[in-house]
């Protein structure tokens, strides 16, 4: 699950990866020699890349981040057979649709078949230059953005040829490298863990397995996502703010609010909202249940329940038991 887009409803469930991800211009290295630390992985990734100066492992996502530069690189991985629906939603109609413009698309120099793209945003009144690199290898598909406010290359904090060059060195390893949790959870019940998806979230399934086996099916789920900044949500109406949290949730019609609550969870305030809708591709009906925590030194966790109607009745209680039992993981709340 991604950072909340709370501009506009996105069309389609899969494509709310890439309101997340970044797009970046086609461009060529030769005689490029920009600063390059050594290959590291982010927490939890196994996709090695040398990042530019300046660059530090995030405690918030699965990435980096330049706080100087206020840029970052942002790592997603997720199942082969997703690559086509990933693919589907990078198109310039879809990319367009969520205020990424100026698109180009070209290859770097790399020796592997990749997909590499580029473009701008408006990002929180920030103009962004955005990166993009798709990579894939039997195991999965690899999604490396890079994040860069014009700002920043125009004070001399970054280069474009740094930012290229560490794509062009981005690689899928075979080991993962340990994750860095940020929050602990009670018994789950029948969830089972199935994996990340779009950096730090993680999708928790009644069968344990990361993409349905049955493509296109609609599964109870429930996704837990950390902010992926430490934005100070502290002083804003919380209520509105997960409202349109909930209203931008992608690939879902016929949306209607049920119920919505203040909550305090591990001493974090909260807000929890819940409604009713229909998955836009199998037409399934399902209820959907967020929670969403403010951390106490900036940042947010999101819990979202989705759950098919036919199924609710007998998970509602367990998603009860698992958002009141919701605990921080050693003060990450604080840190």
């Amino acid at each position: 699950m991604p950072e909340i887009d709370t501009r506009r409803r996105r069309p389609s469930r899969f494509n709310r990866l890439v309101a997340f991800l970044a797009l970046a211009a086609a461009a060529h290295l030769a005689g490029v020699a920009p600063t390059l630390a050594e290959a590291v992985k982010a927490p939890g990734s196994r996709i090695a890349i040398a990042v530019p100066a300046g660059f530090e492992v995030s405690k918030l996502f699965s990435g980096f981040l330049h706080p100087n530069a206020r840029a970052s690189i942002v790592i997603a991985e997720l199942p082969t057979d997703r690559f086509d629906e990933i693919m589907a939603g990078m198109t310039d109609e879809a990319l367009a649709g969520k205020g990424i413009k100026d698109i180009t698309r070209g290859k770097l120099e790399r020796g592997d078949d990749h997909h590499f793209m580029t473009g701008t945003q408006n990002a929180r009144g920030m103009d962004v230059d955005k990166f993009i690199l798709l990579i894939k290898d039997e195991k999965g598909v690899g999604v490396v953005t890079a994040n860069v406010p014009k700002s920043a290359i125009t004070d001399g904090d970054l280069t474009r040829e740094a930012v290229l060059a560490a794509l062009a060195s981005a690689t899928l390893t075979d080991e993962t490298a340990p994750i860095v949790k940020q929050f602990t959870l009670p018994d789950l019940g029948p969830f089972k863990e199935a994996g990340k998806i779009m950096g730090s979230a993680v999708l928790y399934s009644l069968d344990g397995v990361l993409a349905p086996k049955e493509k296109g099916k609609t599964r109870s789920v429930l996704i837990i996502a950390p902010s992926i900044d430490r934005m100070d949500i502290s002083n804003i109406d919380l209520k509105a703010f997960s409202q349109r949290a909930l209203e931008s949730l992608g690939g879902y019609e016929q949306m209607a609010p049920t119920s919505a609550s203040d909550v305090t969870v591990d001493a974090m305030k909260g807000s929890r909202q819940a409604a009713t809708a229909v998955a836009a591709d199998s037409k399934t009906p399902v209820t959907l249940d967020q929670l969403i925590l403010v951390r106490r030194k900036g940042g947010y966790f999101r819990l979202l329940a989705i759950l098919r109607e036919d199924e609710a009745g007998a998970l509602t209680g367990d998603v009860e038991r698992i958002f009141s039992g919701f605990k921080a993981l050693d003060g990450a709340a604080d840190k």
